[in-house]
């Protein structure tokens, strides 16, 4: 249980990190602080709030990072090490490039 709880902190913290990570990288001057926080938020119980309820309950967001672990776990040994969150993370990394490049395209926004 403590593993899961590790990885479900360090997932969480890639993936609120990486948004602002991604605009000071990108060095995009209009973005503002509290709309890559209010960007973050939405994120978050995009894919943590399962029902709906605008609220997280344990159960889902303990459901997600299950599924989440089982998918850094590449060789399905009931350990993540660092080389699998860093792969799971490149590759979640390219996976919203493709989508942002895909939506600008498109001449939308990527949601």
């Amino acid at each position: 249980m403590k593993k899961l709880l590790m990885a479900a902190a360090i997932v969480t913290g890639v993936m609120m990190s990486s948004g602002a990570g991604y605009a000071q990288d990108a060095k995009i001057p209009d973005v503002k602080l509290e709309e890559l926080r209010q960007k973050s938020i939405e994120h978050f119980f995009k894919f943590y709030d399962t029902d709906g309820d605008q609220a997280v309950s344990k159960a889902e967001f303990m459901e997600v990072m299950e599924k989440r672990f089982a998918e850094m776990d590449q060789d399905a040994n009931g350990t993540v090490t660092t080389e699998e969150v860093l792969a799971h993370h490149t590759a979640m990394q390219e996976k919203m490039m493709k989508e942002r490049d895909a939506a600008h395209q498109q001449g939308g926004a990527a949601q």
